[in-house]
């Protein structure tokens, strides 16, 4: 399948990035557990949010009309600093802010496999 690549008009001013150990635990008692990778892919998950200030109305039309087509479905983009896209996916709402005449904007996404 054939994903979007999402390229935004302008770049995010906060890219906080977290990664998670994608383990199962099952605790026994007497501090002793069992801890296994879950799944066949990587055992790290990767999510970040993203967050755009002062933004033209234009650019939040560009950014919105890209989120809006594709809720729920992966896309590409290439994370600050790095040179290879990988496939994201809409972690959760988005809405724009407008406060005194500053547009504002934040998304949280999360890598997938596909």
């Amino acid at each position: 399948m054939a994903y979007n690549t999402f390229t935004p008009p302008i770049a995010p001013i906060t890219v906080s990035p977290t990664e998670t150990a994608n383990v199962i635990t099952n605790d026994f008692g007497d501090n002793y557990s069992q801890v296994i990778r879950d799944g066949i892919h990587p055992t790290i998950i990767s999510k970040c949010s993203i967050e755009w200030s002062c933004l033209t109305e234009t650019e939040l039309s560009t950014i919105l009309t890209f989120l809006r087509a594709n809720a729920g479905i992966p896309f590409y983009w290439v994370f600050p600093y790095e040179t290879t896209a990988r496939l994201w996916l809409i972690d959760g709402d988005f809405a724009p802010n407008f406060n005194a005449g500053i547009i504002s904007l934040s998304v949280n996404l999360r890598e997938v496999y596909a």
